[in-house]
């Protein structure tokens, strides 16, 4: 099944949405930076739990990691969303701000975190809780590994 290989391939994307400089500034401004990096761990400890998986799945047909990648695949692709949502935000911010000096861009931003015209939707509490979701399904993933092992 080629599963995993679809969610590596998500997995690329999300780091690179996590790498993103809009999404870098905006995670500075907003007191995200600590939950991105956690984001970008996780991710990359996912990747690694794939790449194993990819081998089970070549030795022989295991469902019960069929349905742990499908459950991964989910939490991927609401990671993925997150991540199109603030990079929205981001490159909005980053247009309103452009033209400006310094000072007028701060001040800008400064009002933009107090009054924004559309609010990020997803609140770092949220991208931690997708965090420890992924952390969850990868420790039940190793530990499934393990026992069949």
């Amino acid at each position: 099944m080629a599963l995993e290989g679809i969610l590596s391939g998500v997995g690329v994307e999300i780091l690179k949405k996590l790498s993103s400089h809009a999404l870098e500034c905006l995670g500075m401004v907003c007191g995200l930076n600590d939950d991105l990096n956690k984001l970008r761990s996780n991710v990359s400890s996912i990747q690694s739990v794939l790449r194993d998986a990819e081998q089970r799945q070549i030795k022989g047909n295991d469902h019960s990691l069929t349905d742990w990648l499908e459950k991964l695949g989910d939490v991927f692709y609401d990671v993925e969303d997150v991540l199109d949502e603030i990079s929205t935000e981001a490159l909005r911010r980053e247009v309103m701000t452009r033209g400006k000096n310094a000072k007028q861009s701060r001040k800008l931003m400064r009002g933009l975190m107090l009054f924004p015209k559309k609010k990020i939707s997803f609140s770092s509490m949220e991208l931690l809780i997708l965090g420890y979701k992924m952390f969850y399904l990868i420790q039940l993933g190793w530990k499934g590994i393990l026992t069949h092992l």
